[in-house]
């Protein structure tokens, strides 16, 4: 559970060209999520996939939370390295 304020930072499609004022108006975030870097990370259906579709990667992590239907639990991992997305589903035991 997050207590008190917590500031996440959310912007997209830049294109190499990071501006001066979106740092200034980021620079008090927690986390600052950058979205158009070839990934589309969803949840809500519990169910962990992982698949790509022209190009763009989407990933699912599943539920990392109460146990619903009888549904195995889970999370992702998502390595970014020398530019290339690698995609993890963990499964959890408890």
């Amino acid at each position: 559970m997050i207590t008190g304020k917590t500031v996440i930072g959310v912007f997209s499609d830049t294109h190499g060209l990071l501006r001066k004022r979106v740092v200034k108006e980021l620079k008090d975030s927690a986390l600052i999520v950058h979205a158009g870097i070839a990934a589309v990370i969803s949840g809500h259906t519990h169910q962990p996939a992982i698949a790509e579709h022209k190009g763009v990667l989407y990933i699912n992590p599943g539920s990392a939370g109460p146990r619903r239907s009888g549904k195995s639990l889970s999370l992702a991992r998502l390595v970014i390295q020398n530019g290339r997305l690698m995609p993890e589903i963990i499964m959890l035991e408890e």
